[in-house]
């Protein structure tokens, strides 16, 4: 989509242009929500999104995905792609702006489904242009909180912060450690001698809202029973406080897990490839086994990376589907990814950075 094809169908050129590129978890899946560590990087396929104001309380909307879609800001429902634009503008106003209705295009070369944040994308995005149009100045950080309260308020996803922190922070070749309780971060450059590569499988993400908070659920239960807030705080030892064998394993992944991110934030520091891609593996282990949140799709992906000479491998994303990312050694890298995608059926190359 581009400028004229906004102004041919909104008969004026947008007032602003902004984008966000998607992102990819190197490691700390299902912790953001346990207040715990994450360390995600940006990919390089991105969202764009044009815009101009409108004075009649409605959104008018077009998408490359979902089509032309209209409608009076009050009757746009809770899971509606127009309720990202309508969170964004309604955030905006609370702001100081004084919006009253939008026109919005985008377009998208971010596979959707896929675990690389697509909706984060367009939640930053949205924030940045907005920022623009209204002259309100917003902080990464802002832009990242409001975006998660539009997941929250205006999309009915209880989703951790990690994906709008990273749309929101993080600069393409850089790793950005994220404490999801603090929201500290740390800016890591990822050494140049690796790739990393992330694959579709080619089977969507199967993890149903009902799913996801299930394990959200399970979490709160398990950190309730050890006597802490989160499993953010809670040590295996805690795991002794607990009966339920479903609660033991849930929190033994957060808690290995959270350990593991600090692992391979130090690895890559010290650009040791090898520890880091052995906490991959270990991640994409303990997400199988412990959080079961793994396919035999994505299992199949990540044991063909290993043998073909990645340094590791994992499910990245909420699971269920969707993609693996692989750490891979710079100077195989084709090799080692067509070799992936010619073993595994319906596999295909995503990114590789």
């Amino acid at each position: 989509m581009s400028n004229h094809e906004f102004e041919s169908h909104f008969g004026h050129p947008p007032s602003v242009a902004s984008a966000a590129h998607g992102r990819v978890n190197l490691i700390g899946e299902h912790t953001d929500y346990c207040g715990g560590y994450v360390m995600p990087t940006l990919i390089s396929q991105r969202l764009i999104v044009e815009m101009s104001a409108r004075d009649d309380n409605r959104i008018h909307g077009l998408s490359s995905e979902f089509g032309s879609e209209d409608a009076a800001c009050d009757d746009i429902s809770q899971g509606s792609w127009l309720a990202f634009i309508k969170g964004a503008m309604m955030l905006m106003n609370e702001k100081g702006a004084k919006l009253t209705g939008l026109n919005v295009a985008t377009t998208s070369t971010i596979p959707a489904g896929a675990g690389v944040s697509s909706s984060a994308a367009f939640e930053i995005a949205l924030l940045r242009g907005l920022s623009e149009m209204t002259g309100l100045t917003l902080s990464r950080k802002e832009m990242a909180v409001m975006g998660q309260r539009i997941e929250h308020e205006f999309i009915g996803t209880k989703c951790g912060i990690m994906d709008q922190m990273a749309v929101a922070m993080a600069e393409m070749g850089q790793a950005l450690f994220l404490d999801c309780e603090t929201l500290d971060t740390q800016i890591i450059t990822i050494d140049e001698a690796c790739c990393i590569a992330v694959i579709h499988s080619g089977s969507s993400r199967k993890l149903s809202s009902s799913l996801y908070n299930e394990r959200l659920s399970e979490t709160i239960e398990a950190a309730k029973q050890m006597g802490h807030d989160s499993l953010r705080n809670a040590k295996f030892d805690d795991l002794d406080a607990l009966s339920d064998e479903t609660l033991i394993k849930r929190s033994r992944h957060v808690i290995s897990e959270n350990d593991r991110v600090k692992t391979a934030k130090a690895a890559l520091k010290a650009g040791d490839m090898m520890a880091l891609g052995l906490a991959m593996v270990e991640s994409h282990v303990s997400l199988r086994d412990d959080y079961e949140v793994s396919s035999d799709e994505l299992d199949q992906l990540v044991s063909e990376a290993i043998s073909q000479g990645a340094y590791g491998a994992r499910l990245t994303g909420a699971g269920f589907g969707g993609c693996i990312v692989a750490l891979l050694p710079e100077d195989s890298a084709d090799e080692i990814i067509e070799a992936i995608v010619q073993n595994c059926e319906n596999a295909w190359l995503v990114d590789c950075l």
